[in-house]
């Protein structure tokens, strides 16, 4: 992992998701332990170029990321909180950072609730539904390959590419991190795709799936099942923003 520019939470960035986790399970006692699968960033300022706003956002400021995105090693990663501006179009990436295959859907916070944001092909990252009491919103989480390299995830018990300018189901594997991505309609079971063994984690791993004003459960096993619990109502799924540890 030396080298590595992304930083998964618990297994490189194990102090600070840690320390994380402990605040959190001390305030959800009577619930399971929370999950920190899928928190990245990159750890350091190498790289970070500033991202062109839309309208009236601006960067929150204060001792909050501004907001910026990095590319390196066929990642594009969008970090920072941002204010001020009508809900709807938020920034607009350059060319280096878009979507190759189609549009995808990630899960961001606004304070107590998440939001649904878009992230277009020609780079106009958008507000679509969820959590907008606060007028701010933070990008981070926001990761993808803007290349059309990758590899189809094999759909299973009815599950398909969503289509309609949507990226379908790839999965894609950088300096031992691999990354889902795209949008796929709901089939018959929980079983939506066995990954294959090049992508796999070592323990089970539980995700935020984005469902509109809403989020999905989705468990990634070490045999490679990709199983979503507990849907919300919408007979789709997101795999963008789940990316895990394999070495």
């Amino acid at each position: 992992m030396a080298g590595l520019w992304l930083c998964p939470a618990v297994l490189v960035c194990s102090c600070f998701a840690l320390g994380l986790l402990s605040v959190m399970f001390l305030l959800t006692i009577n619930h399971p332990p929370p999950s920190v699968s899928g928190i990245l960033f990159a750890p350091d300022t190498v790289g970070h170029i500033a991202l062109p706003l839309a309208g009236a956002w601006v960067g929150y400021g204060g001792a909050y990321e501004s907001p910026d995105y990095t590319v390196r090693n066929g990642i594009c990663s969008v970090e920072g909180l941002i204010y001020g501006g009508e809900w709807g179009h938020l920034a607009t990436l350059p060319e280096d950072c878009r979507p190759a295959d189609g549009a995808l859907i990630f899960t961001v916070n606004n304070h107590a609730k998440p939001a649904r944001v878009n992230v277009e092909s020609n780079g106009e990252i958008r507000w679509i539904a969820g959590g907008n009491n606060h007028h701010f919103i933070s990008l981070s989480g926001i990761v993808f390959s803007p290349t059309a390299l990758g590899y189809a995830i094999p759909l299973e018990n009815g599950w398909s590419n969503y289509g309609s300018g949507y990226a379908p189901a790839k999965y894609r594997v950088v300096n031992g991190i691999c990354f889902l991505e795209g949008l796929i309609n709901k089939g018959s079971a929980t079983h939506a795709a066995t990954l294959p063994s090049d992508c796999r984690p070592k323990k089970t791993l539980v995700f935020d799936a984005n469902k509109q004003d809403n989020i999905d459960r989705v468990d990634v096993d070490v045999n490679g099942a990709v199983m979503f619990f507990d849907l919300n109502p919408g007979g789709w799924a997101s795999l963008s923003g789940v990316l895990f540890d394999v070495e």
